[in-house]
């Protein structure tokens, strides 16, 4: 660590058409980067995660990865965000 995960609710799951708990560990790998993130930092801009590059942007709505909206941005942890 330490390591920024972005945790998809359900809803983002379901937008996906992937179930919580059919999410293969591939799907899970591009929730999770390297290093603290955190919302300040983030741009339009692809963004390398453990699982492969994700597309960030930022609007009015706030900040999405690859169209979900992060809708609880920030939360540290003890080795994280």
């Amino acid at each position: 660590g330490p390591f920024t995960i972005f945790a998809p609710d359900d809803k983002a799951f379901a937008a996906s058409g992937v179930s919580p708990a059919s999410a293969s560990a591939a799907v899970l790998k591009l929730h999770v980067v390297a290093g603290i993130v955190m919302q300040k930092d983030f741009k339009n801009q692809e963004l390398t995660t453990i699982g492969g590059d994700v597309t960030m942007k930022k609007g009015r709505m706030g900040v999405s990865l690859n169209g979900q909206i992060i809708k609880k941005p920030d939360i540290q942890l003890k080795n994280g965000v």
